[in-house]
């Protein structure tokens, strides 16, 4: 068993959905069916209502959380960023996407490019605009409005196989975005591709939920904390704990990690060696990143 005295603090966040740390509860509906469109921290368009102004479809496709077939109500999300911000999106890096609970996921560009992403506003094969989807171990009825960032998957084993990857529900906030200059604190301070690696996973599997020095989603606790209130975890802890939360704690929020993805034990190495990386870049500094308060 491997004890690592600074980054284990560093790491132990990450069990903070298991309800050794409380996570925010789900916001009620809104009846605010908006979207605030932003482009490198500019705000675009604040009121948009995409579905008033583009050819809306019913669209069936595998839905990753409920694990079935549905169908909704959609408009194509490309035709909607080319309304807003003409073509030049497709030359940035990501798109980040902002949700009414602090859920802050990224997505590529290319990824929209390489494949059909549909922004949905209503259930079409059921009343009310909801999924089921199981947290903590039970199932329960989720709110998506006012928008949910689908895709054609039926047809794309690639997309299929990802996922719940890039669909977050409750969307309020789309936003043009380069990484290394939306999240500076939490870009590394090195070329080595392990770390490289693994702060390209991280961005895509877990700062939707959690911070390092106090960027990313906001759902889970800050990673990158000097007090963060766990005790020491080894390797083998932490490995299990990102790869399936529940081996651990039967009613864990936090979700295992995709389990259909590819080069998966890769991944968990690279996010590991991204996280070591920053708390040792904090160790050396003296002093940890993230603002006070952000754990």
């Amino acid at each position: 068993m491997v004890a690592w005295p600074r980054t284990s603090r560093a790491l132990a966040g990450l069990v903070a959905c298991a309800g050794l740390w409380s996570c925010a509860a789900p916001p009620p509906p809104t009846t605010d069916a908006s979207l605030r469109f932003a482009s490198h921290g500019d705000v675009v368009r604040e009121h948009a209502r995409p579905e008033q102004s583009l050819t809306a479809r019913e669209l069936n496709v595998f839905e990753p959380y409920e694990g079935r077939e549905v169908a909704f109500r959609a408009v194509p999300f490309a035709d909607a960023l080319d309304a807003v911000y003409g073509p030049g999106w497709r030359q940035d890096d990501e798109l980040l996407f902002t949700c009414r609970d602090g859920y802050q996921p990224t997505v590529p560009v290319q990824r929209v490019l390489d494949h059909r992403a549909w922004l949905a506003f209503a259930r079409a094969d059921q009343p009310g605009f909801t999924i089921r989807k199981k947290e903590s171990g039970r199932w329960q009825t989720i709110e998506l409005g006012p928008y949910y960032l689908i895709w054609e998957n039926l047809d794309d084993p690639t997309v299929l196989q990802e996922g719940d990857y890039g669909w977050p529900y409750q969307l309020v906030g789309v936003e043009r975005v380069r990484a290394a200059e939306r999240f500076p604190r939490m870009a590394p301070r090195s070329d080595d591709a392990a770390v490289t690696a693994g702060f390209r996973a991280f961005r895509i599997h877990c700062s939707r939920c959690h911070q390092v020095n106090g960027e990313g989603g906001g759902i889970g606790p800050e990673l990158n904390a000097t007090d963060a209130p766990v005790g020491l975890r080894d390797e083998n802890w932490l490995r299990t704990w990102i790869s399936d939360p529940s081996q651990i704690v039967a009613t864990a929020r936090m979700p295992a990690l995709n389990r259909d993805l590819p080069d998966r034990d890769a991944t968990i190495d690279a996010i590991l060696a991204y996280l070591r990386h920053m708390a040792e870049v904090d160790a050396t500094a003296g002093s940890a990143s993230a603002p006070p308060g952000a754990s």
